[in-house]
């Protein structure tokens, strides 16, 4: 997994400062400065890499077989407090939508998964929902946020998911009642996966290797 930032541009501002009339013999004072964001950093502190191994596939040729949960720490370090929003995208031109149903056995909407496939088979599906109960702001409990483009804020649920549906993406950010700064942000997040029944993969003598990767995005608000 590879983080990506998004950054607002930069502004330059120059105001040259002055009091009442400038004769040749009135000092003159320029102030010079730049206005930007405090940077921020986003990473995963126990890894980059989630592995599950090797997969043994449901006895029964049409049922699915559901992968326990793999949970990572996903953290935002600025260098001042800083409101921030967290997105995702898939890493795959063919990894959005068209998850063969498996969405059901995710307990989801099929926007809400991601799929890993071939150009003829879907492989498996997964999706990220957050541990609500591990989100820090600044080292301290905080509500975890969700928006769609809008960033019309809502407290996250149980159900929510960090998606990317057409056009319009899931948005987490860390508050109250609508996104806060922060110094340093983090946020458990649990990935459920799902593989597909063995009549729907493609036929293999040996092994079908699963190799995926997401994005992660920070957006300044």
């Amino acid at each position: 997994m590879t983080p990506a930032c998004v950054y607002k541009p930069c502004l330059a501002l120059a105001l040259a400062l002055a009091a009442g009339y400038c004769s040749a013999a009135d000092p003159t004072l320029s102030v010079t400065g730049t206005i930007q964001p405090a940077a921020c950093t986003l990473g995963f502190p126990e890894g980059d890499r989630i592995d599950f191994g090797g997969i043994h596939l449901d006895a029964r040729d049409d049922h699915p077989t559901a992968l326990p949960p793999q949970y990572f720490t996903l953290s935002v370090e600025c260098q001042a407090p800083t409101r921030v929003a967290l997105s995702t995208s898939n890493g795959t031109p063919h990894g959005f939508n068209g998850a063969d149903g498996l969405h059901n056995h995710l307990g989801a909407h099929s926007l809400d998964v991601f799929s890993i496939r071939t150009s003829e088979h879907v492989l498996a599906a997964y999706l990220l929902r957050p541990d609500l109960s591990q989100q820090d702001g600044d080292s301290a409990p905080v509500s975890l946020l969700e928006a769609l483009g809008n960033f019309e804020w809502m407290a996250a649920h149980a159900g929510s998911t960090l998606t990317r549906q057409p056009a319009v993406p899931t948005y987490f950010s860390w508050g109250d009642t609508t996104a806060q700064s922060y110094t340093r942000m983090t946020s458990r997040l649990g990935l459920y996966a799902v593989v597909n029944s063995r009549e729907k993969l493609p036929a293999v003598s040996d092994q079908l290797l699963i190799d995926e990767a997401m994005t992660f995005k920070l957006t300044y608000l």
